[in-house]
C-alpha cells in the first residue's frame, strides 16, 4: 500500500512537471490566443511559430503575447521582465506595438522577411493596419545583424530613411559592443519618442496628439548652448546683452548653438525651436533668431519673425559672414557678442556696420583702383590733347566745312524708363544630422503574408 501511494505521488509530480513544461513551451511560442492556425513544428526547417499555410493568413491581435522573445538568450530573466513591463506601459499609453525577437538564424528567409513574418504571424499590431514595429536581432556567428520592420501607415510614415539611420546609429553601436540590453532599451526609447513627438531626439517638440497653442515664455533662455562650449559666465553675459536689445526694440532676441539637428535642416530646426519654446513678442511673436550648427562647419541661420524686425538679405548675408569670420579668429563667445551688437545696430539704423578689416580693405582697394584709373586716364588725355596757336579772332579757330548747325527736336521729356525688380533668393542651409547612413533601407516590401512593411537593417 505504501509503495502504491509513493508511486501515485511520483506520478502526480511527473504530471505536474509536464504541465509546467507545456505552459512554458506555449509561452515561448507566444501564441496563447492562437486562432486555430496550424504551425510548422519544432523539427521543421522553419521556426516553430511559423504557420503551415501563409496564404490568406487570418491576422489577429494578441494582447497577452510576449513582446520580448529571446531565442538567442541575449537578456537575463530580470532584463527580459523589465523590458516586457516597459513595453506594456508604452502599449497602454500610445496604442502601438513594439516587439523584440532574437534568434541565431534567419532560417534562410532573410532578416527583413523574418522580422515581417514574426510580426505578422504572431498577433501583433493595433488597429486595421496593425500599427507597430518589430526589431529582429540575428546572432548567426557568420552573419550577425538586425532588421527593424515597420507596419502601418503612421509607423512607416514616421520611420523615414534619415530617421532610420539615426536610430540605427544608436542601436548598432551598443550591439557591436555586446551591450544588448542597453542597446534594445535605447532603441525602445527612440521609438517611443518617435511615436510621441514625431522625432526621437528633439525632446522639446510638443506631443503629436496635443493641439499646440502658441505662447510667450518670459522665462525662456535667450541663449542656449547644446554643445556645452560656452562657459556659464559667457552665457550669462550674452543673455543680458540679448535681453537689453530685446527690451529696447520690443522684439525677442534668441541665440541657439547646436551640433545636432536630427532629421531637420538647420532652418527648419531653428523655426521649430523658436515656435515651440515660447519665443516672440506680441500677437505676431516678433523676434530675431541666430542658430549656429557647429557640426557643419559653422553653418548659420538668421531668422526673423513677425512685423517690425529690420533685416534685409544684404544685412543677413553680411552678419553671417562676419559671424563665421569672428568664430574662427575670436572664438564662439566673442563672435556671438558681436552678433548681438550688430543686431542692435541694425534695429537702430537699418544697416549692419562693416568690420574694420572690411572697411580698411575696401578703402585701400578703392584708393589703389582710383589711382590706377586716374593715371591711365590722364595719360590718354595728354596724348589726345593738341594746344592751338593764339588767333586774332574766334573765326580763325573754325576749320572750314567741319561745323554745321541744324535744328533738332528734344524729346527727352517724353521718354519713360521702367525697371523690373528681381528679388535675390538665398538657398536654405542644411544642418548636419550626425547620421552615418550605414543602414540598408526599404520604403516598401512584403513579408510572406503579402502585407506591406518598411524597414532598415545593418550588420554588427
Amino acid at each position: 500500500m505504501k509503495m502504491r501511494i509513493k508511486l501515485l505521488i511520483l506520478l502526480a509530480a511527473v504530471c505536474a512537471l509536464a504541465a509546467v513544461l507545456a505552459v512554458a513551451a506555449s509561452a515561448e511560442r507566444v501564441l496563447p490566443s492562437d486562432p486555430g492556425v496550424e504551425r510548422v513544428g519544432e523539427n521543421d526547417s522553419l521556426p516553430d511559430w511559423y504557420p503551415v499555410t501563409t496564404g490568406n493568413f487570418p491576422f489577429y491581435h494578441d494582447e497577452d503575447a510576449a513582446r520580448i522573445v529571446d531565442r538567442a538568450d541575449l537578456f537575463t530573466p530580470e532584463e527580459e521582465k523589465a523590458l516586457e513591463q516597459r513595453l506594456a506601459d508604452i502599449r497602454g499609453e500610445i496604442r502601438r506595438d513594439i516587439v523584440i525577437y532574437t534568434d541565431v538564424t534567419d532560417y534562410g528567409l532573410g532578416k527583413d522577411i523574418l522580422a515581417a513574418d514574426f510580426y505578422d504571424f504572431n498577433g501583433y499590431g493595433f488597429g486595421d493596419e496593425r500599427e507597430g514595429v518589430c526589431l529582429f536581432i540575428d546572432m548567426d556567428p557568420d552573419d550577425r545583424g538586425g532588421w527593424t520592420c515597420c507596419t502601418g501607415s503612421d509607423t512607416r510614415g514616421l520611420y523615414t530613411e534619415q530617421i532610420a539611420n539615426l536610430i540605427d546609429d544608436d542601436l548598432y553601436y551598443y550591439l557591436g559592443e555586446g551591450e544588448y540590453y542597453d542597446g534594445v532599451s535605447a532603441w525602445i526609447g527612440d521609438f517611443y519618442r518617435l511615436y510621441l513627438k514625431g522625432d526621437p531626439f528633439l525632446n522639446w517638440l510638443p506631443d503629436r496628439d496635443v493641439k499646440f497653442e502658441r505662447f510667450h515664455d518670459e522665462g525662456a533662455l535667450r541663449v542656449t548652448d547644446f554643445t556645452d562650449e560656452l562657459k556659464e559666465s559667457e552665457i550669462k553675459e550674452l543673455s543680458e546683452s540679448a535681453e537689453e536689445v530685446a527690451d529696447k526694440y520690443g522684439i525677442d532676441v534668441v541665440v541657439l548653438v547646436t551640433d545636432f539637428t536630427s532629421s531637420l535642416d538647420l532652418k527648419e530646426y531653428a523655426e521649430k525651436y523658436y515656435k515651440y519654446n515660447g519665443y516672440g513678442v506680441g500677437d505676431d511673436y516678433r523676434g530675431v533668431m541666430l542658430c549656429v550648427d557647429r557640426s557643419a562647419g559653422n553653418d548659420v541661420e538668421i531668422l526673423t519673425f513677425g512685423d517690425g524686425v529690420r533685416m534685409t538679405d544684404k544685412a543677413r548675408e553680411r552678419m553671417t559672414d562676419h559671424l563665421r569670420d569672428r568664430i574662427g579668429s575670436q572664438g564662439l563667445a566673442d563672435a556671438l557678442k558681436n552678433w548681438i551688437g550688430e543686431a542692435d545696430h541694425l534695429q537702430k539704423t537699418g544697416r549692419v556696420p562693416r568690420t574694420f578689416g572690411s572697411w580698411l580693405g575696401t578703402t585701400v582697394f578703392g584708393s589703389i583702383l582710383g589711382s590706377v584709373a586716374g593715371f591711365f586716364g590722364l595719360s590718354g588725355a595728354k596724348r589726345r590733347m593738341a594746344v592751338p596757336r593764339t588767333q586774332v579772332n574766334a573765326d580763325a579757330y573754325v576749320v572750314a566745312e567741319t561745323l554745321a548747325i541744324v535744328a533738332v527736336s528734344d524729346r527727352l521729356i517724353n521718354t519713360s524708363t521702367s525697371r523690373v525688380y528681381a528679388p535675390v533668393t538665398r538657398s536654405s542651409s542644411s544642418g548636419g544630422s550626425g547620421s552615418s547612413g550605414g543602414s540598408s533601407y526599404s520604403g516598401s516590401y512584403s513579408g510572406s503574408s503579402g502585407s506591406s512593411h518598411s524597414g532598415s537593417g545593418r550588420s554588427f
